[in-house]
């Protein structure tokens, strides 16, 4: 298959992919990604950091509040989050906040985040959000 027409397939058959290709396309060269429920950072053409629970860089229990969590993003140089919006229930177990429902995580995407795209996928249910990082916070 040539480049386009790989993209096109897997766009059509993984929702996480096209995430990913939509902040491929949309994020500057120098971005850094922050992967919130996603592992798949083999499709990032930009450097990035996960939130899995087993790595060491990223841990949400250390941060009092959203400007805390802001600041060690914006020291760690993230620009963007992609975020697995709704993970499955047997993610939660692992030590993966839910997203929707975490008081920090709901105050951090109030105050720093700019939602650019959202991905659904109707067989899963699955819903992506690629957001831009604003290390200052955002006036609503």
């Amino acid at each position: 298959l040539v480049q386009g027409d790989r993209t096109a397939f897997l766009n059509g058959m993984e929702a996480r992919h096209r995430l990913f290709d939509v902040a491929n396309r949309d994020a500057p060269a120098d971005a850094k990604f922050l992967l919130q429920g996603l592992v798949e950072g083999y499709w990032s053409d930009r450097d990035y950091f996960w939130d899995h629970p087993n790595q060491t860089v990223i841990d949400y229990q250390a941060y009092p509040d959203a400007e805390a969590m802001a600041g060690a993003l914006e020291r760690l140089g993230v620009t963007h989050v992609l975020r697995w919006v709704n993970l499955p229930k047997r993610r939660w177990g692992i030590g993966y906040p839910i997203y929707y429902e975490d008081p920090l995580q709901q105050a951090f995407t109030a105050r720093y985040l700019t939602l650019r795209e959202r991905v659904g996928d109707k067989p899963t249910g699955m819903v992506l959000d690629y957001y831009s990082f604003h290390p200052r916070g955002i006036d609503h």
